[in-house]
């Protein structure tokens, strides 16, 4: 044999090699399911997730090549580290001190859209209390707060709220007495009276009611204007690594916001019941929560508890809202979207 044409034959052995190394790992390598890139998103089955859930069950992620893998968490304190970590590409929570911190250490988390927020429409989030003291006069005003036992899954995300509220009263946290207990213990903790009061969202505020355990003594909405409850929150992969699945993610997303805001229509509302397992019933009583249709956030709020928070204790130092928000996400997604509508 020639010494060219070894040399031919090796490099076509050698790219042999390459291209099946390739595919093998193509075919293995995490995040990929067939054509489409997998993204792990937070998710629980409450009604302020029904426009992900609308994006997922309507097909909108996967018209933009993306697969959906759930990453159950209770709540902000454990999504997170697992941001930070990449374990976790989209976060779906209230914003609160760990979410401060991590971005002060250096760590590539930002709020990219409004997932819930208050408004003065309805009675989405509220603190209720035990309805026998409520129906004795005993507890029902701020200032009978004093010394009650009220359970709080979160002091620095709720916090600021709390304190915003018990001011109103002439009280402080301190005047009260702050119990730890997870969300599904509260409704037993009423009706025991091991709590006088305890933080809701619905569909818990329709269903404690219908119950007769607790009624809703103080509407979040009616001490916050524009309040930013939970955001969409974005890991290092999405905001440094590859923004552009991050920009996919979010004109889904805002498909599923807008398809949400037409209201209880019948394809919503069997989307509703599929993905928390509420009865239509209860579905038609409950308040939905408000997310704006353009996906833009409140930012006043943001910095408000973070410097709550840094006032508190809570956190060591506070960072600029550029570290902590990236509209650039949701305001390419409104082009893209503003262009389909056109044609």
């Amino acid at each position: 044999m020639k010494i060219s044409s070894v040399k031919t034959y090796a490099v076509r052995v050698l790219l042999a090699v390459f291209l099946i190394a390739l595919f093998a790992f193509s075919s293995l390598s995490p995040g990929i399911a067939g054509d489409r890139v997998t993204l792990t998103v937070s998710l629980q089955p409450y009604i302020s997730y029904a426009p992900i859930f609308i994006a997922m069950e309507e097909g909108y992620f996967e018209e933009q090549g993306l697969e959906i893998e759930l990453f159950k968490v209770r709540g902000s304190e454990q999504a997170v580290p697992a941001l930070a970590r990449g374990d976790l590409d989209v976060g779906t929570h209230s914003i609160g001190s760990n979410l401060f911190a991590a971005v002060s250490r250096g760590i590539q988390l930002k709020i990219v859209a409004d997932k819930g927020h208050l408004e003065k429409r309805c009675n989405y989030v509220a603190i209720m209390v035990r309805k026998d003291l409520y129906d004795k006069g005993e507890l029902v005003s701020v200032k009978q707060l004093r010394g009650r036992k009220i359970a709080v899954s979160a002091i620095p995300t709720l916090g600021y709220i709390y304190e915003t509220i018990l001011s109103t009263g002439g009280l402080t946290l301190d005047d009260v007495e702050i119990v730890r207990i997870p969300v599904s213990s509260k409704i037993e903790a009423l009706e025991t009276g091991a709590i006088d009061a305890a933080s809701a969202v619905e569909p818990q505020i329709t269903q404690w009611s219908d119950l007769g355990y607790a009624v809703p003594l103080f509407k979040y909405e009616d001490f916050f204007s524009e309040y930013q409850v939970t955001s969409i929150i974005f890991g290092p992969r999405l905001t440094e690594q590859n923004p552009e699945l991050g920009k996919k993610f979010m004109v889904a997303y805002l498909k599923g916001v807008r398809q949400y805001n037409r209201g209880k229509t019948e394809r919503n509302m069997e989307i509703f019941q599929k993905y928390t397992g509420l009865d239509v019933d209860i579905l038609k009583k409950i308040c939905l929560p408000s997310i704006s249709p353009d996906g833009h956030v409140h930012t006043e709020s943001i910095l408000a508890v973070q410097d709550w928070a840094y006032e508190k204790g809570f956190i060591d130092s506070k960072v600029s809202l550029d570290r902590l928000v990236d509209m650039s996400f949701v305001e390419h997604a409104n082009r893209i979207l503003e262009q389909t509508e056109d044609n």
